[in-house]
């Protein structure tokens, strides 16, 4: 970079980062957009078969009248029906007329048969306990005198109501663990509703709602693990025994699974898929004479199966089928724009981000210059940042070096992989069902793994051997030490004049470069650099680099096991203190010790300035700002590119944690106690983290500063 072209240079890349972020937010605003959009288009979703081979299905905000054979007779808009909003539940009543519920809305709302025109509304006097799943029932079903019965999701319990909405009880508690489904038992009277989380079908007795006959489901679950929607089976006069209901076994999420009939046994016998299709998304199912109508939300379809669970195809007619694929393909297209919008804000973003931090290294270029103008004239305007005769390599020539030089070590990580994916499993296959003790089992499974795991550490050992002994190969050992000297903002600018820097290497999590008249340290935390101490060379008694199972520290020489061909440097300073620890790059610390042993004569070090008393006072309020917003107390230290990261990282966690607390409160969801621990613990980690950092870096000297 010629320091001469900087300004320009700086503020094309300002404009350019600005520019990027602006792109960014419209991407941003064009996906947000396209979601309403696309969220706005619902699809089928309730569906009712009335008496005489009438079905109404719910499509968006209107409801369709269709004929027993799936032609579209009226469509009327749920604002003519009288609806608050699009319907989510549909059903018969014993009347024949139609009843809807719209989402989030406590009534049931009495439709005309003919052509859904409101009649009246039934408003269920739910007791304290249940009246804050009375606007997310689940669903509901009609006795023949006109009672009904709800089936109350995260409330536990199925309410029965009478025909003007009179209380007349619950299910007792424990009875069920979350409950979907729901249907009259038309032969026995009672109600059948399912346990959802404890997979079974429990009939209420008429009367008394308490628990008559529970039928656990056993064997495979097809589909999922939970029960969704539910209905009556369908008894044919020539079978010898029919199933207990129908039902719907989901997934996790509680959307996509698969219809199963239920035996008196517990034993299930699954609904076959389309051709093609994993799974579906049952919004509803309703039965047409010896048919079952299923709605799929995952194709915007009616499925059709006939006796004995044979698939007959898409119910409807061309028509039908034709509006409803135009929706489907309605939400696909908003879908693309969504993720276009989405795909989009991330690349700006990323090349903004890019160009930001390209931003910040021309200014602290050009603040260089300004401070050593004698570097720019002396280089012709582009001073080299670097110990001379030791240029930093370009990427290509280090993976060269990389691959030459540790080809070994790679070729054995890639074998272990290559074992633990795709030799082992069907070994273990293989050999479990020999084993007849499960002590042999776990001995089978766990000695491999630990077998791959010591060859992994046995790499590890190889290659750090050969980085740290072979010279050919020191560039990869100072890589990081030679990348921070490269920054224009971190030892630069505190260069004296005549100065140069002479080594350079990491002591742990600090970073040293020895010059010509001084030995400066400084803490490093990712990007971050801060000046901790700087002795004159005339400060500096004596060094000695020796192997790490010599170290003083016990961790010291067990890492050296580890980490064989690694040395620990020890500088002895004039005050009689000790710099030490693990050296990054033995190559190096071996010069620096020979250097250090012709420093001259001991004298008084010349101290450095310690932090103003005010940035002392303000480091604990910098800790507890991290404690509580992580990244707000690395704000504070001027450290944004740290703060942006970790404030990133809790967004990540602090996301997953607020869906998981939320679904815990929320009546309709349950959520295991493992999950809610493991991402508050996650959350709190990075909190700590924060906290710790802010604390790691609270009296060190801020470069920008000086």
């Amino acid at each position: 970079m010629h320091f001469s072209t900087a300004p320009a240079r700086l503020r094309l890349s300002k404009a350019l980062a600005v520019g990027c972020l602006l792109l960014t937010m419209g991407c941003v605003a064009l996906a947000l957009w396209a979601g309403e959009r696309k969220s706005a288009v619902q699809g089928p979703w309730g569906l009712a078969v009335l008496p005489g081979g009438q079905v109404w299905l719910s499509v968006d905000d209107a409801l369709w009248q269709l004929d027993a054979q799936g032609r579209r007779l009226n469509t009327v808009t749920t604002a003519q029906a009288g609806l608050p909003g699009p319907a989510g539940i549909l059903a018969a009543h014993p009347a024949g007329h139609l009843v809807a519920w719209a989402r989030h809305h406590p009534g049931l709302h009495l439709l005309s048969a003919d052509d859904a025109r409101p009649l009246h509304s039934l408003i269920p006097a739910w007791p304290a306990a249940l009246r804050r799943h009375a606007d997310n029932a689940i669903h509901f079903a009609f006795a023949p005198d006109g009672r009904v019965a709800i089936a109350t999701g995260g409330g536990h319990a199925v309410a029965q109501f009478g025909p003007q909405g009179q209380f007349l009880g619950q299910s007792p508690a424990g009875t069920y663990r979350f409950t979907n489904g729901l249907w009259w038992d038309e032969p026995g009277g009672g109600w059948w509703a399912s346990d959802t989380n404890r997979p079974a079908l429990v009939r209420l007795d008429d009367a008394t709602l308490a628990p008559a006959q529970r039928i656990a489901l056993t064997g495979r679950a097809p589909g999922g693990y939970f029960l969704g929607l539910a209905m009556a089976p369908y008894r044919h006069a020539k079978e010898a025994r029919a199933p207990a209901g129908t039902v719907a076994r989901l997934d996790n999420a509680m959307e996509t699974g698969q219809l199963v009939d239920v035996w008196p046994d517990g034993s299930q016998t699954a609904y076959p898929l389309p051709p093609g299709q994993g799974a579906l998304e049952p919004r509803a199912m309703a039965r047409l004479g010896a048919d079952v109508l299923v709605v799929d939300g995952q194709r915007f379809a009616v499925l059709r199966y006939g006796p004995g669970r044979t698939l007959l195809g898409d119910w409807g007619s061309d028509e039908v089928r034709a509006a409803l694929a135009q929706r489907r393909g309605d939400v696909a297209a908003w879908g693309r724009w969504y993720r276009i919008g989405l795909g989009s804000a991330a690349a700006w973003f990323a090349l903004g981000l890019l160009l930001a931090v390209r931003s910040q290294r021309l200014q602290a270029q050009a603040r260089l210059a300004q401070v050593r103008p004698e570097w720019v004239a002396a280089h012709s305007g582009a001073p080299c940042l670097h110990i001379a005769g030791q240029p930093p390599l370009p990427a290509w020539r280090r993976l060269r070096l990389v691959v030459g030089g540790l080809w070994p070590t790679l070729l054995g990580l890639g074998l272990v992989v290559l074992a633990a994916r795709w030799l082992l499993p069907p070994v273990l296959r293989w050999l479990l069902p020999i084993a007849s003790h499960a002590d042999l089992r776990t001995a089978l499974v766990a000695a491999p793994m630990l077998a791959l795991q010591a060859v992994m550490v046995l790499l590890v050992r190889q290659a750090n051997q050969r980085l740290q002994t072979q010279p050919a190969l020191e560039p990869l050992a100072a890589q990081r030490a030679q990348r921070l000297l490269a920054r224009p903002d971190a030892f630069w600018p505190l260069c004296h004049r005549g100065e140069q820097p002479r080594e350079t290497l990491m002591l742990g999590r600090r970073w040293l470069v020895l010059t010509n008249q001084r030995l400066l340290v400084f803490k490093t935390n990712g990007r971050d650099v801060r000046l901790l101490a700087a002795h004159p060379r005339g400060a500096l008694r004596t060094a000695q680099a020796t192997p790490l199972r010599s170290a003083p520290r016990l961790s010291a020489r067990l890492l050296g096991w580890l980490l064989p061909g690694h040395l620990h440097l020890a500088v002895a300073l004039a005050d009689g203190s000790t710099l030490g620890g693990t050296a990054s790059n033995a190559h190096a610390a071996r010069r620096v010790a020979a250097l250090l042993r012709h420093a001259p004569a001991p004298q008084p070090a010349a101290p450095i300035a310690p932090p103003a008393r005010g940035e002392l006072r303000r480091a604990p309020l910098y800790i507890l700002a991290s404690l509580l917003l992580p990244g707000t107390g690395q704000w504070l230290q001027r450290r944004a590119g740290s703060a942006l990261v970790l404030f990133a990282a809790w967004l990540v966690l602090a996301l997953p944690f607020a869906y998981a607390a939320w679904a815990a409160w929320w009546p309709s969801r349950d959520v295991a106690p493992a999950v809610l621990w493991q991402s508050a613990l996650l959350l709190l980690g990075i909190h700590l983290l924060a906290a710790l950092d802010a604390w790691y870096l609270r009296e060190v000297q801020d470069l920008q500063a000086q």
